[in-house]
């Protein structure tokens, strides 16, 4: 009997070493023991929204719309000078758009005098998009203080330019900061705004 004990152990640790082997075997091959795959979320999903509200969005889009202004009196005021300054505070795209308007101007012999101001800002929409915002908004743009010159000095400004008009303006992310805001495009607004 004792011989039939032993060699019943001896069964039991075999068959425990290959039990143990299988599941080693089973772990390293991945068959068994990976947990079940989850989702993982995305940046864009758990990322904190690129404004916390409608105002922030406007408030945000009237200081990059504000800054482009400013770049445009800028360059007017030095006879179009350097045009390529405005692409600090407008897209790829649009940039060219502007500085082939003054390099217009300037091979026309033509240039601005005084400056132009804008108010009246309205958020029309405000979207973000893979951790890019695009805001759309609705202002006011008053040239009333400026007028196009010719070369001689003499002016040339259309007589019937509006002194205020109406601008849709679209604002966005600038390709390395989401916060940081640009001018995209704008065009003229034909609705009673200003």
């Amino acid at each position: 009997m004792p011989e039939s004990r032993s060699r019943r152990r001896a069964y039991r640790r075999m068959a425990s070493a290959a039990a143990g082997a299988g599941i080693a075997v089973l772990l390293l091959s991945g068959c068994v023991g990976s947990p079940v795959p989850t989702a993982t979320p995305t940046a864009s999903e758990t990322a904190e929204p690129i404004f916390a509200s409608d105002e922030e969005a406007l408030a945000a889009a009237e200081a990059a719309y504000r800054e482009y202004s400013a770049a445009l009196n800028s360059i007017a005021r030095e006879d179009n000078r350097n045009p390529e300054r405005i692409t600090a505070v407008v897209s790829g795209t649009y940039a060219e758009q502007v500085e082939a308007l003054f390099n217009d101007l300037t091979q026309r012999g033509l240039s601005i005098e005084g400056e132009s101001t804008v108010d009246s800002f309205r958020l029309i929409e405000a979207v973000e998009v893979d951790r890019r915002a695009e805001v759309t908004i609705l202002l006011c743009s008053d040239v009333g203080l400026s007028k196009i010159v010719d070369a001689a000095g003499n002016d040339v400004t259309p007589p019937d330019r509006p002194d205020r008009s109406a601008l849709l303006a679209v604002i966005v992310s600038a390709e390395n900061d989401p916060t940081d805001l640009v001018v995209q495009k704008e065009e003229p607004w034909s609705g009673e705004y200003c």
